[in-house]
């Protein structure tokens, strides 16, 4: 099982497999009571989440009963359940333990781009990142991290070892709180030579920028408007077959990452690191000199599929019919919105 995973308790409601600690009581399939010996962490090569289950949720799992990862969430989901059921994780070609997982190797003359979200390594939130090949579409999620443990002083060593895996890619890192301190100590330490870096102005909140103005944030403040703007063309980009996820981790925080309000996050008891460095690309993407990264830009290929459908009118079925968020029409909600920029 995954740490995720969610199994019944004796007290009939789920647990996850991460929160289980010897004395656990679990209640199994003929409703006996059961306490946990031993917990122990194994290597994990593969796994499967069973989908189409006959009640829609519960099934049994040896001696337990589990519950259908798949169909966790109530509510609607950033991207629409019969898309996530149909993601094929890949099995990585190298991992390690302390959380990183290696799908593609890494190829000299392709371009790649590194987002990071960073966390207090204190076992609540996760620090993670993912490196990206955005060289052709698909782009195609390369190397993943994803660790609840590692430092705040750790983590750029990290980054760097695996930033010089992948030919130094475009690098981009959430700074709202203690992200400012990997972001500075990647800039003045490691002297990193690629950032992508913001400012702010005041009418078209955070542009993309890669020169050295002294205004300038070593990174991205994750605002609801950036948010907005991030999940809106990550659907795009999943929903169209335009990212390439590999990682089972990603998929399985996809299925409880839910609308709340105008915004999207993971559902209670759950979490969304790896989602954030995704919203960070699309975000990214956006940007109008996301083309100083890479000539192969997701935004122009959705554009392009827009015209061609307005060009040859066929009737078919809209990619945002569960949760209208279309790309590029967004309400103005203020000079400080990060999306007001999209109205020009």
């Amino acid at each position: 099982m995954t740490p995720e995973h969610l199994v019944l308790s004796a007290e009939k409601s789920w647990v996850a497999v991460k929160d289980i600690r010897p004395g656990t009581r679990l209640l199994t399939k003929e409703e006996r009571v059961v306490s946990t010996i031993a917990v122990s962490r194994l290597y994990i090569e593969q796994v499967f989440d069973p989908v189409n289950v006959a009640n829609g949720a519960l099934y049994d799992s040896g001696v337990l009963v589990s519950h259908n990862c798949s169909f966790l969430s109530t509510s609607y989901t950033l991207i629409r359940a019969e898309v996530l059921q149909a993601l094929l994780p890949s099995l990585p070609i190298a991992n390690t333990e302390n959380g990183y997982c290696e799908f593609i190797e890494p190829i000299e003359d392709h371009t790649y781009v590194m987002h990071i979200d960073t966390a207090a390594g204190q076992g609540l939130d996760s620090s993670s990142f993912i490196i990206i090949d955005v060289t052709e579409l698909p782009y195609k999620v390369a190397a993943t991290y994803n660790n609840n443990r590692v430092t705040t002083m750790e983590f750029p060593q990290l980054i760097m070892t695996y930033a010089r895996r992948y030919n130094l890619p475009w690098l981009m890192v959430e700074v709202m709180d203690i992200g400012r301190d990997v972001a500075h100590i990647l800039f003045r330490d490691f002297e990193y030579p690629r950032f992508m870096a913001t400012m702010t102005e005041k009418r078209l909140g955070q542009r993309l920028i890669f020169n050295s103005r002294n205004n300038r944030h070593l990174g991205l403040r994750m605002t609801s408007g950036v948010k907005r703007s991030g999940c809106a063309v990550l659907k795009a980009l999943i929903e169209n077959g335009q990212l390439v996820l590999n990682d089972y981790r990603i998929i399985q925080q996809l299925s409880v990452f839910i609308q709340r309000g105008s915004i999207y996050m993971a559902e209670t008891g759950h979490h969304d690191d790896l989602i954030i460095p995704l919203i960070m690309l699309g975000w990214a993407s956006l940007q109008p000199n996301f083309a100083e990264v890479t000539t192969c830009r997701a935004l122009d290929s959705y554009i392009e599929m827009v015209k061609q459908s307005k060009e040859n009118p066929v009737p078919i079925k809209p990619i945002y019919e569960e949760q209208p968020m279309p790309i590029g029409i967004f309400t103005n909600l203020g000079d400080n919105d990060d999306s007001a920029w999209l109205l020009d």
